[in-house]
């Protein structure tokens, strides 16, 4: 497979997987899994597959990163070292991302409901998903490593800003459908709602329930939560009128009777200002 015949590799693709999904998917699966810089272009190959055949290569895809019987079960999601993703968890990741960028009626609700399922069991690593899901599909940026006080400034600007500071302009071209697409998805009620809640929850735990002795490996988890929850609530949000609708009450999200969320003030004003700036908007209006 190369640029010169994925073209053609698409067709034979597409008549090979029709009467065989299931087994054709697992191996390339597998490939991805070890051959990450693949990607792109068996992800282009995919331009002629059927609709079914779509459907089944994302139960494969639940299958593969949540160690499913295909591929085989009990695979580490860590490296030994106990710091950093393996390789085949990080290629899945940014497969995912590539393939629902480039097939966006593919339905997202399968893999994010099982991220919110992976929260519940109080799972970090699987949030993942969700990075890859919102730079490759719905062009957000996450800083990476140490933040000079210029990029600071400039993540405090709208979107061009925050390009120009953070990839210093160089970034993927955004299809308008997909990033559609996923934030139809995400503002879903049962599918938005919780990920921002349980990211802030676990956010907080995840320093005392992660059980190893690498203090790096907890700051990075901490660190992942907190910028998934940042570039989450900003991607979301810029659909006002659905995000009005997603979003409780501010006493609600703080509240720890029966009902409440239990949230930090610092983070239930975050998830809630959103929804002030619109009330301003729309009290200046009236005026």
């Amino acid at each position: 497979l190369s640029k010169d015949n994925y073209k053609e590799k698409g067709k034979q693709l597409a008549k090979i997987t029709h009467p065989n999904p299931l087994v054709v998917f697992s191996v390339i699966l597998g490939q991805i899994e070890s051959y990450d810089n693949m990607i792109t272009l068996i992800v282009d190959s995919f331009k002629h597959l059927s609709p079914l055949a779509l459907d089944v290569l994302s139960h494969q895809l639940l299958n593969a990163v949540g160690g499913g019987s295909t591929p085989p079960t009990g695979r580490a999601k860590l490296k030994d070292d106990g710091l950093n993703a393996s390789g085949w968890m990080a290629a899945l990741e940014t497969f995912i991302g590539v393939f629902y960028r480039k097939c966006h009626k593919v339905e997202l609700r399968g893999i994010l409901r099982y991220v919110v399922e992976r929260l519940q069991n109080n799972s970090v690593l699987e949030l993942g998903i969700v990075k890859s899901l919102l730079s490759k599909m719905g062009g957000s940026q996450f800083p990476e490593g140490l933040v000079s006080s210029l990029q600071l400034d400039g993540l405090s600007g709208g979107p061009s800003l925050k390009r120009e500071t953070t990839s210093f302009g160089i970034v993927e071209k955004v299809s308008k459908k997909s990033s559609k697409q996923l934030r139809d998805a995400l503002s879903q009620p049962d599918i938005g709602l919780p990920l921002l809640i349980m990211t802030s929850q676990i956010r907080n735990r995840v320093v005392y329930l992660t059980e190893t002795s690498h203090l790096k490996f907890i700051g990075n988890l901490y660190d992942t939560c907190t910028s998934t929850l940042l570039v989450l609530t900003e991607f979301i949000s810029s659909d006002a009128s659905k995000y009005v609708q997603l979003i409780p009450k501010l006493d609600k999200l703080t509240g720890d009777n029966e009902g409440g969320y239990g949230l930090d003030a610092t983070v239930a004003f975050l998830i809630s200002r959103p929804l002030i700036c619109e009330a301003v908007k729309k009290g200046e209006g009236k005026e």
